[in-house]
């Protein structure tokens, strides 16, 4: 953060995130700038972040673990209209709780703020005990990425592929 201009590091979503994270408290979500997110993952990392708010963008590709996870709502809107969580969205979440060799079990907890937001029995069906949705990998090997990664000491070409979801 330090290598940021004195003009960036006064931006409000910085000096609100240092304020919670000096607390303790982190928040991850697809709208906060990528040197923010990647600030909140190396200070969980760390065990310095106690409490994390977060969008499910979050739970993709991270191997951050936690002892609960809490759900406000199991509807998202995907940028159409609100919808209830697909099993696969639900279980990569809550998939999060219970940390491998420092907790026995992991928790999870849905929060319905009026009882109007409990789901008909079938919705509750569908999220928590359907057969997840097949994944299916994005991950395109082109030239932009070849370039980047011959220019680059850190990254090697093998090791990309070996981290690609897709890799056969």
């Amino acid at each position: 953060m330090r290598k940021l201009s004195p003009n960036e590091q006064a931006l409000r979503e910085f000096t609100t995130l240092r304020e919670i994270l000096l607390k303790g408290i982190g928040i991850h979500h697809g709208d906060l700038l990528h040197i923010g997110k990647e600030v909140v993952e190396i200070l969980l990392q760390k065990g310095l972040v106690k409490l994390l708010f977060a969008t499910d963008s979050f739970a993709m590709g991270l191997n951050m673990p936690t002892k609960t996870v809490v759900f406000h709502s199991i509807k998202k809107f995907d940028g159409k209209e609100l919808r209830y969580l697909l099993s696969s969205e639900y279980t990569q979440m809550a998939g999060r709780a219970g940390r491998r060799g420092l907790d026995s079990k992991g928790k999870v907890i849905t929060f319905f703020a009026e009882e109007r937001d409990i789901p008909e029995g079938h919705n509750l069906f569908e999220i928590l005990d359907k057969k997840g949705e097949s994944l299916e990998s994005k991950f395109k090997l082109s030239y932009n990425i070849l370039f980047n990664a011959l220019g680059s000491q850190v990254v090697e070409l093998e090791e990309i592929m070996n981290k690609s979801f897709g890799q056969d």
